[in-house]
């Protein structure tokens, strides 16, 4: 979460605009590593043989699947690549673009990520490449991200984080 603190203080801080965007279905949208199979145990009464004898073949990375967050979080660290973003060496999940002047990041947690910009045209223009893959839900000017609540004076340059609802 830091390096998702330290994003939004730089957007506060270069009067740059956000942008919050969740995943729908997240794991269910991402594929199964080719050559690779996962099993799982049917669950008791979903099964009309002994599931002491059968498993079910798991045809995408489900919520329970150890594997799953990884497996789909590569595959949207991939999207994000080919639509132009670097992922940061030191920072893995962190994404940046600099386009001339203009500059995109993005810090990804699980399948909710924030976005920062000064161009929002580049911004809308790489999140339409990601959308092929991964249908996103985006929000602009976020109020709350992760638990945190947001206030953000883009004139003014400030920006206030929280977490009022939770006291």
């Amino acid at each position: 979460f830091g390096t998702i603190r330290f994003l939004l203080c730089m957007a506060a801080r270069y009067g740059m605009d956000l942008v919050q965007t969740d995943v729908k279905n997240f794991f269910l949208q991402a594929r199964m590593p080719k050559g690779k199979e996962y099993y799982a145990e049917i669950p008791t009464g979903w099964a009309e043989n002994d599931p002491q004898e059968y498993v079910a073949k798991c045809l995408a990375p489900w919520y329970g699947l150890r594997e799953s967050a990884k497996i789909a979080g590569d595959q949207l660290a991939a999207a994000l690549i080919q639509a132009g973003m670097t992922e940061n060496p030191l920072m893995p999940k962190v994404f940046f673009k600099w386009d001339g002047d203009d500059f995109i990041a993005c810090a990804n947690h699980t399948d909710d990520a924030i976005w920062i910009t000064t161009n929002m045209a580049k911004l809308e223009a790489v999140l339409d490449q990601v959308e092929v893959p991964f249908k996103l839900v985006k929000t602009y000017n976020p109020t709350k991200l992760l638990g945190i609540e947001i206030q953000y004076d883009k004139a003014a340059g400030i920006m206030k984080l929280h977490q009022g609802s939770y006291i």
